[in-house]
């Protein structure tokens, strides 16, 4: 199992700190924010950290009716007409082809395929999401192929149809999956976008590709809820420095004009929940009740700026949250599956006991901190329950 970073704009130092400070196997890099030179560059310099670099194509952004491009696409080669679910073999390949060719300028030796945004597990569009990984199997029969799978949220809804393409996704000779979930909408940081059940059906399809069918899974822009993946069997998860990179949408590519900067907050391991520094943890200070909150590794690297809204700059924050998760991923590493569940849920039942503590001190935290904790149990349970483990 594994900590990724997904990569996006305004990377700075990030890469190189998080890589220092906690084990990184990869970074997912974004043809969208950096020119070939630039991608050139940093894929070189996370091979000379160790880490290993990978090239989301991003194709799911030309599906026909998303209507979407990256800033960058076209330099690197990777601009493409509406993707239709007709298309034909022949334009398959030419859309394998322009994908090999960004990775060969980057030195990549295992490659995600491209393919499209599915509504579902059973519409139209899932032949041509299923040919994409075959197509990109045979094609690249001498690398590691990671099949992209992209859905909606809403397509988890069902266990049936998910288990039905299974069936058939299976009988693809590739090393792993790419996952992405489309959460739509303007939810509030920090949302989870998830219904209880869907996520469940997520965790299953998880774990009958890795678990059952030997596959490699690597969810991306999963974050907090990547932790739940891993219990199950993925063997990768990933996270970023801005919100986008935590939580996969559409909506991070759609042209957008003013917006506020976000919030300073400071992610805390015991509460699973990136608290406010002004009136969540400034408040808890206040009343003396710190000593509930145990200081994390990645508390103690940035100890002199812990509780000082004037210097918990925004990359400071950034890092220190892309460090708490990294050492949240290595504590479930050597564990077994019913032993991650395990540690995963005593998390999330400690930090809604340590919510409920302070609560009774008269604290007001925002509610979303514990409805994502509540959905995260849930999920959990009808998982186990599903599966009986």
């Amino acid at each position: 199992m594994s900590f990724i970073l997904q990569h996006g704009y305004g990377k700075s130092d990030k890469l190189d700190y998080v890589s220092e400070h906690t084990t990184v196997s990869s970074v997912i890099l974004s043809p969208t924010d950096e020119t070939p030179e630039g991608l050139a560059q940093t894929a070189t310099h996370l091979k000379s950290l160790g880490v290993q670099p990978l090239l989301d194509p991003q194709t799911y952004l030309y599906t026909d009716g998303v209507g979407l491009a990256g800033r960058c696409h076209s330099s690197n080669g990777l601009s493409f007409s509406p993707i239709r679910w007709s298309q034909s073999p022949g334009d398959v390949q030419k859309v394998l082809t322009a994908v090999e060719q960004a990775n060969n300028s980057l030195g990549t030796n295992s490659l995600i395929a491209p393919s499209i945004l599915q509504s579902s597990f059973e519409d139209i569009w899932t032949p041509l999401g299923i040919q994409y990984a075959r197509a990109a199997a045979e094609t690249w029969s001498e690398k590691e192929v990671y099949a992209s799978i992209v859905f909606e949220e809403i397509a988890f809804a069902g266990w049936e149809q998910i288990n039905d393409w299974l069936d058939e996704i299976t009988t693809i000779d590739v090393h792993g999956f790419y996952l992405l979930a489309n959460h739509r909408g303007t939810l509030s940081y920090p949302a989870s976008g998830w219904a209880p059940n869907h996520l469940a059906n997520a965790m299953r399809m998880i774990y009958t590709l890795t678990e059952i069918n030997g596959y490699e899974l690597i969810w991306g822009y999963s974050d907090i809820e990547g932790l739940l993946g891993l219990a199950v069997g993925a063997t990768g998860v990933a996270t970023g420095w801005h919100n986008s990179l935590r939580r996969f949408s559409i909506d991070k590519w759609r042209p957008k004009s003013g917006g506020a900067q976000p919030i300073p907050r400071r992610f805390v391991s015991t509460l699973l929940s990136p608290l406010r520094l002004d009136g969540e943890l400034s408040v808890i200070s206040s009343v003396g009740a710190s000593h509930l909150i145990p200081k994390s590794r990645a508390d103690a690297l940035f100890q002199e700026y812990m509780s000082d809204a004037e210097y918990w700059k925004r990359g400071i924050s950034q890092k220190h949250h892309m460090v708490s998760m990294g050492d949240l991923v290595s504590i479930l590493t050597n564990l077994s599956i019913p032993d991650r569940l395990d540690t995963v849920e005593s998390w999330i039942q400690q930090s809604l006991q340590l919510f409920e503590d302070l609560g009774r001190q008269n604290l007001i935290f925002e509610g979303s901190y514990t409805i994502k904790l509540q959905i995260l149990s849930e999920a959990i349970r009808a998982f186990r329950n599903s599966e009986g483990i």
